[in-house]
């Protein structure tokens, strides 16, 4: 298990709290300063990290959130790419079809 590449890690001015942000499931949540750093310590280059500072419960928490992954960095890219061909790409269709219609609309007005 892993830090997602697209965690992103936010200090607060509040108690030791930082922000969690993942970047494609949209979770975002407010932790301990100790969970902070221990996906800090999991985003490093190394395979051998220390033992887990937070409890089971949280890291089942952090992996369904999508903090956490077991995927390898070029596993995560392509289910990225996946995503945007699902999501994105259909509505930049839709939008292009969209001003298509307008233009086409456009060009069949009578001249006055």
């Amino acid at each position: 298990m892993r830090a997602s590449d697209y965690t992103i890690i936010v200090d607060l001015p509040e108690d030791g709290q930082s922000l969690l942000v993942h970047g494609y499931t949209g979770a975002f949540d407010v932790v301990q300063e100790h969970v902070a750093g221990f996906l800090r310590q999991m985003c490093g280059p190394s395979d051998d990290h220390a033992p887990s500072t937070v409890s089971p419960d949280t890291l089942a928490i952090l992996h369904q959130r999508g903090y956490l992954t077991g995927l390898t960095s070029e596993q995560e890219q392509a289910r990225v790419a996946r995503l945007a061909e699902l999501l994105i790409l259909p509505a930049l269709y839709r939008q292009r079809m969209a001003q298509a219609d307008q233009d086409r609309d456009a060009d069949t007005e009578p001249l006055h």
